[in-house]
């Protein structure tokens, strides 16, 4: 495997854990290191760190709020 997708690896703990969680994806990585970019977005996809999830994180978020304001 190329020294810098490793050190891309190593910097990125939501890669790393990812990879430690599902290792079938070091087959393909070995094969192709540009497939680091689909595991940076698999990696993103699972552990809800997309904007679209931020968002909807914020907003549950403020509609807990609102709730919680029109209890008060």
């Amino acid at each position: 495997m190329d020294r810098k997708v490793l050190q891309i690896i190593r910097t990125n703990p939501y890669i790393y854990s990812f990879l430690r969680e599902d290792s079938s994806h070091y087959k393909y990585l070995i094969n192709d290191p540009s497939y680091i970019k689909e595991i940076d977005r698999l990696a993103k996809e699972r552990y809800k760190l997309r904007f679209s999830d931020k968002m909807d994180r914020l907003s549950n978020n403020l509609e807990i709020l609102k709730t919680f304001l029109e209890i008060i």
